[in-house]
């Protein structure tokens, strides 16, 4: 029976004990020399981090805080919060997908002081030259982001199905905070930004294309991180930057009637809502939804789908809901077009027009709305040889019900 080296083993605890230091057992004077004075060179930036580190606010006291200055992405460092503490001699580690997408390449696999000493001499080698870029890149920096977790989902690959595509069974979430920090004084760094971010797929479905290829459990969480790096880059880099929950509702002040009426969608139904890569969810709010669908209809030339929404929050206002309908056909919409129709044709809140009313179901059909089609064949008398043809182009266009009456 092989037994092991009693004297190997009595070496290896001295080396254990002994390893306060960077230089440790079992590598050579010249490669520790090199870790030593790599670590060196490092120290003032391992300070400056402390200092990051003590000019973020306590955890639970974030309050979002709007950055008004663009910043130099070449100047820019970002780090993910539990790889700053593990950095700084906290005993937990970050996963390796928080290390790899949060944070920048310079840091993502440095090791603390702690574990020096107990690095093999190859992997010395490699850390003593990150620790050069490290320094070299945090040198530079006007700027750095601290990205502080406050909820984490890995998030689940379901079955694969005949097309290589992976359902998801739950997906992937990251919420936290973008904590921006200016290092200009490296001695002081200060506070400069806080915003709140969120990131996740949505409902939606993953897919791979790759044939042979098996998703890792880590799979989703590194995309939905790159997503949300991408994104803050994208927020720090303009003009401006605002948090995940006011990018539509500045886009919205500024008269964009898209944005005000995919936020009276999320505020209706208590929604998630996608904005620039980013998902949201919203509580439910009627009353907000409403304001928010009028402003969107009444923005600019107007917005046609978000006159036709709120045309119907006033039903038991039909002069009103036929002004909504009558401004959501005249931005286009096929369907304000037929709703505005069915109102002149029954005189329900505007005079009774009938020749107007097949006037306007007839260009709502041409933009291929079935019940529009089904609706202008209606208005001609039974024995019209059109009819059957109106028919017809509801039923190809899904109006299901106009599918019996294509016969004469």
């Amino acid at each position: 029976m092989h037994r092991p080296n009693a004297t190997l083993g009595a070496v290896a605890l001295t080396c254990a004990l002994l390893m306060t230091t960077v230089a440790a057992c079992g590598r050579s004077s010249e490669v520790d020399e090199k870790l030593t004075t790599a670590n060196d060179a490092f120290a003032p930036s391992l300070e400056m981090l402390k200092a990051v580190r003590g000019a973020l606010p306590p955890v639970g006291q974030e309050k979002d805080m709007q950055c008004t200055k663009g910043v130099d992405k070449d100047a820019l460092v970002t780090i993910d919060a539990p790889m700053l503490n593990y950095l700084l001699g906290d005993t937990i580690k970050e996963d390796k997908w928080d290390r790899k997408r949060l944070t920048s390449k310079e840091l993502s696999r440095l090791a603390p002081q702690s574990e020096l000493a107990g690095l093999e001499e190859k992997e010395a080698k490699k850390m003593a030259r990150r620790f050069e870029k490290a320094a070299k890149a945090l040198g530079k920096a006007k700027h750095i982001v601290v990205l502080r977790p406050t909820e984490v989902t890995i998030g689940k690959v379901g079955k694969k199905d005949k097309y290589r595509s992976y359902k998801l069974d739950e997906p992937a979430w990251w919420k936290g905070w973008m904590l921006l920090v200016s290092v200009e004084d490296p001695k002081a760094p200060k506070l400069v930004g806080s915003l709140h971010m969120e990131a996740t797929h949505g409902p939606s479905v993953w897919f791979s294309k790759k044939k042979g290829y098996r998703p890792n459990k880590s799979v989703l969480i590194q995309d939905v991180t790159k997503r949300l790096r991408k994104q803050i880059m994208a927020r720090l880099t303009g003009d401006t930057c605002m948090s995940t929950r006011t990018v539509r509702a500045a886009r919205c002040e500024k008269s964009d009637g898209e944005a005000c009426y995919q936020l009276a969608l999320a505020n209706e139904g208590g929604k998630q809502l996608y904005t620039d890569g980013i998902w949201v969810t919203f509580d439910k709010d009627p009353a907000k939804a409403q304001t928010l669908f009028e402003k969107a209809c009444t923005t600019g030339k107007g917005h046609g789908r978000a006159c036709n929404r709120t045309a119907k929050l006033h039903v038991k206002d039909p002069a009103k809901a036929a002004g909504f309908y009558k401004k959501s056909c005249d931005t286009g919409n096929a369907i304000g077009c037929n709703n505005f129709a069915n109102a002149l044709s029954s005189g329900a809140g505007v005079e009774k027009n009938r020749e107007l009313a097949t006037k306007l179901y007839r260009a709502a059909c041409t933009a291929k709305l079935g019940v529009a089609c089904y609706n202008a064949a209606n208005m001609l008398p039974k024995d019209a040889i059109e009819r059957i043809t109106l028919n017809s182009s509801a039923c190809l266009n899904g109006f299901k019900k106009a599918c019996s009456r294509r016969k004469r």
